[in-house]
């Protein structure tokens, strides 16, 4: 190529780089690829410190839908069953980060001081909300009886430290003795007494009656 001109030269160098798979650049990065590690997801924690309250925060306030959402899709199960319609988790992190957002919604601010009264009644607590829908053949007038625990790898069984059931309708508030079809139950577990790096079984009982079992794993959960 001596005797090319200077563009013609150039030109000749690019197509020699086009016509290999990826040049010098593809072989760095693949190298680089080959020699760091993927990042492992944080381990559980049941109970967080200040840094983690501000960045919960932080991130409740940041009006990003989209990183928003990829947070709390791994907390959110949707079940779809004739009875279970859907399960989630409720974290002292995610707590945080979930008043942040309401108080985005309603048009207030939020500090690390004011996430730390929230968490107050819910410390070393996780939350889990499960959401049934009820047959209407049973046309249930009060709230029937629900429950959960939660089954450990080991065999051992964690009871809730506190339970709250509650009923909705399907087209809002309603006057006393009208059929309940729906529900929610928000059951409070010991989070130490979880083992966050292996899957749960999470039990739902109606009415004392054991109705399914379903998988849930803290990994990679905040």
């Amino acid at each position: 190529m001596m005797g090319l001109p200077l563009l013609a030269r150039r030109k000749a160098r690019e197509r020699m780089r086009a016509r290999a798979p990826g040049g010098l650049t593809a072989l760095v990065l693949l190298v680089a690829g080959l020699a760091v590690p993927a990042a492992q997801a944080p381990p559980f924690e049941s109970a967080i410190g200040p840094a983690a309250i501000a960045e919960a925060v932080r991130l409740g306030l940041s009006r990003d839908a989209w990183a928003l959402d990829r947070f709390h899709a791994p907390y959110r199960h949707l079940l779809g069953g004739p009875f279970l319609q859907s399960l989630e988790l409720i974290s002292e992190f995610r707590r945080v980060v979930l008043s942040a957002e309401r108080a985005t919604r309603a048009g207030e601010t939020m500090d690390a001081r004011s996430a730390e009264r929230v968490l107050d009644p819910f410390r070393g607590l996780v939350t889990v909300v499960v959401g049934v829908r009820f047959n209407p053949q049973n046309t249930y007038r009060s709230m029937p009886r629900l429950e959960a625990v939660i089954y450990s790898p080991a065999g051992g069984t964690v009871t809730p430290v506190g339970q709250r059931a509650r009923p909705s309708y399907l087209s809002g508030p309603a006057p006393p003795g009208t059929p309940i079809l729906e529900g929610t139950l928000e059951a409070d577990f010991q989070g130490s007494a979880l083992d966050p790096p292996g899957q749960l079984l999470v039990g739902i009982f109606l009415e004392g009656k054991e109705i399914e079992r379903i998988p849930v794993d803290l990994a990679g959960l905040r």
